[in-house]
């Protein structure tokens, strides 16, 4: 299992939720582009981003290595 999914998984959330909730709350993203081709995604895409992400996952990242420490 990638490590970054296992850590993710620890704290309730999916792999693909992570990196929406990531670049949401970092102050230098400015925007996100997220490739969809159906409903069904946009359906998926819009649930993802709406999953509450513990703000502590990211010092568990960090600290496992799989965080630039300095973000």
């Amino acid at each position: 299992m990638n490590a970054i999914a296992s850590v993710c998984e620890t704290y309730g959330v999916t792999l693909p939720e992570a990196p929406l909730a990531f670049v949401r709350h970092h102050q230098a993203v400015v925007s996100t582009v997220v490739g969809m081709q159906n409903a069904a995604q946009v359906i998926e895409t819009l649930s993802r981003a709406e999953a509450h992400v513990p703000r502590h996952l990211w010092s568990a990242l960090r600290a496992a290595g799989l965080l630039d420490p300095l973000r």
